[in-house]
């Protein structure tokens, strides 16, 4: 499974999510992409804890929808090689072309395209794993801007344009509905 001293980070990108994780020698890559948004992601919400075996993440979106994730980590069973010994890892900075000058930034080199900016996805990096994302829930709301999870991820707050309050609970039968609504106005 994943390392526990993995950070996790989601990212809004236009009308997704990209979902990274840190690899054992903790450098960031694409563990999972989330996609169904029709127009732009405004927020995105982590869920706490990590007793459920999946994450769940919830997105904002200008199409008018609230919508739930869960995050995957599939269990994979060790690939043995022709000889039946287990496959051998790659050593990434063998992979690396060694700097030119002086070494810039990560962030600076990544938009100048310098080497430390640059990193090999298709590499078989010791600790990445490829998670599987599945869509669970399409909350309509009017213009939603702002999700939050509670506390205890049992509950899913959301404000929008109308500046009401929103509640969504998952029901027993796996669905989520909207438990309360607070209207400041009224």
């Amino acid at each position: 499974g994943l390392d526990r001293k993995s950070l996790s980070l989601a990212v809004a990108v236009g009308d997704s999510v990209k979902v990274f994780r840190t690899d054992k020698d903790r450098k960031f890559y694409v563990a999972a992409t989330l996609e169904g948004a029709k127009g732009l992601v405004r927020d995105v919400s982590w869920a706490n804890g990590s007793m459920r075996g999946f994450d769940l993440i919830a997105t904002a979106d200008k199409d008018g929808f609230l919508r739930v994730y869960e995050i995957h980590t599939p269990s994979f069973p060790a690939r043995p090689t022709p000889t039946g010994s287990p496959k051998p890892e790659k050593d990434l900075r063998a992979m690396q072309s060694p700097p030119s000058r002086v070494a810039r930034s990560g962030i600076r080199a990544g938009l100048a395209g310098g080497a430390r900016g640059r990193r090999d996805e298709n590499a078989d990096s010791p600790g990445a794993f490829r998670q599987e994302s599945k869509l669970v829930a399409e909350l309509a709301m009017n213009a939603p801007w702002r999700v939050q999870w509670s506390p205890t991820a049992d509950l899913l707050t959301a404000t929008g344009d109308d500046g009401a309050l929103r509640v969504w609970k998952k029901a027993v039968d796996g669905r989520w509905l909207e438990a309360a609504e607070v209207d400041p106005i009224a």
